[in-house]
C-alpha cells in the first residue's frame, strides 16, 4: 500500500510534468505562430505603403508654336512601359497661368494613327476646380488596359479645354505596350 500510494504520487507528478511541459511547447508554439503572423502583416502593410514609382513618360506638345495659358512640367506613368492586362496610372503635372473653374478634358488612343479610343470628361473629375491659386495643377488617371491589347507603339492624346471651351493645354506622348506576362 505505501508502494502504492508512493507509485501513484509519482505517476501524477510524471504526468503533471508531462502536462506542463505539453502546455510550455504549445505556449511557445503559439507564440512562435503570432510571432510570424505579426511579421507577414508587417510585411504587408509596408508593402501597401510602398507607392509605386512612376516613370518618366516623353512627351510633347500637340503645337509646339501655339500659345498656351498652362504649362506642363511633368508625365509620369506606372507601370512603364505597361503590359495588356496591366492597371496603368498617368499622372500629368503643370501649371496653369489662370485660374480654372472647369471644363473638359478630351482625349485619345491611337495605333498606327488609326483612332482606337477617343472620349471626354469633365475636367474636374480629374484635377481640382477651381485650380489652386499658386496655379500648380496634377491631373491623375487609372486605367486597366484590356488582356487583349496587342503589343506595340500607341499614340496618345490629352487636350484641356477651359469652361468657355478655350483650348488650355494638349499634349501627346508615344506608350509602348508590352506582351500580357
Amino acid at each position: 500500500s505505501i508502494l502504492l500510494l508512493w507509485f501513484t504520487k509519482r505517476t501524477e507528478k510524471m504526468a503533471t510534468e508531462v502536462m506542463n511541459q505539453r502546455r510550455r511547447i504549445e505556449v511557445q508554439a503559439a507564440a512562435l505562430l503570432v510571432l510570424a503572423l505579426v511579421m507577414v502583416w508587417m510585411t504587408g502593410a509596408n508593402a501597401t505603403r510602398r507607392k509605386a514609382k512612376l516613370q518618366k513618360v516623353e512627351w510633347n506638345y500637340c503645337d509646339p508654336e501655339a500659345a498656351r495659358t498652362s504649362n506642363i512640367t511633368a508625365v509620369g506613368m506606372h507601370p512603364y512601359p505597361p503590359r495588356a492586362g496591366d492597371k496603368v496610372k498617368l499622372l500629368v503635372a503643370g501649371k496653369h497661368g489662370e485660374t480654372v473653374n472647369g471644363g473638359l478634358l478630351h482625349f485619345g488612343a491611337y495605333f498606327k494613327d488609326l483612332p482606337l479610343y477617343q472620349g471626354k470628361e469633365d475636367l474636374c473629375r480629374r484635377s481640382k476646380c477651381p485650380s489652386h491659386r499658386s496655379g500648380k495643377f496634377m491631373f491623375k488617371a487609372v486605367e486597366k488596359l484590356p488582356r487583349y491589347t496587342p503589343q506595340g507603339v500607341y499614340q496618345i492624346q490629352v487636350k484641356a479645354e477651359d469652361e468657355h471651351g478655350k483650348e488650355i493645354v494638349c499634349a501627346r506622348a508615344k506608350l509602348p505596350v508590352m506582351p500580357e506576362v
